[in-house]
């Protein structure tokens, strides 16, 4: 009786050691899957799921009730609001107006019209605004 007590401590403790093995790892691929989702922009389009290079965004840009999202490659529209892509996105993008998030790696130049500026991407046509609390608050970012 004493030889079956051992060996139930035994397994019992093997099972504990492989419960703890399968939560760390569980816990591992959690925290690779969290850093993915970061590197990754998930959308949800028409039935279908987009997983976009968050490198790869330009900016986004919100136009009546949709949000555009602009890459080099393709633009995707969804009905979703400018405030939750903060959350998703990583240090690089910036709001640069109430309807645009600019991913500030991208930015060529910056010009004023009026009373608001453009801001002109590297190899991109389309632009986006910014305007001038905005771009004080730009130029305190990279003075930092």
């Amino acid at each position: 009786m004493v030889k079956v007590a051992t060996k139930n401590l035994l397994n019992s403790s093997e099972y504990s050691n492989k419960t703890s093995k399968k939560k760390l790892i569980e816990k591992e691929a959690f925290h690779e899957f969290c850093k993915y989702q970061k590197e990754k922009l998930i959308l949800k389009i028409n039935g279908f799921v987009y997983f976009i290079d968050q490198c790869d965004i330009i900016f986004i840009e919100k136009k009546d009730r949709k949000s555009i999202i602009h890459t080099q490659k393709k633009n995707y529209e969804l009905y979703s609001t400018l405030e939750s892509f903060k959350g998703k996105l990583c240090n690089n993008f910036f709001q640069s107006h109430q309807s645009f998030i600019v991913n500030i790696k991208y930015i060529e130049t910056i010009s004023p019209t009026g009373a608001t500026y453009h801001i002109q991407f590297k190899d991109y046509k389309e632009q986006a605004f910014i305007t001038r609390q905005k771009l004080n608050a730009l130029y305190k970012i990279f003075d930092t």
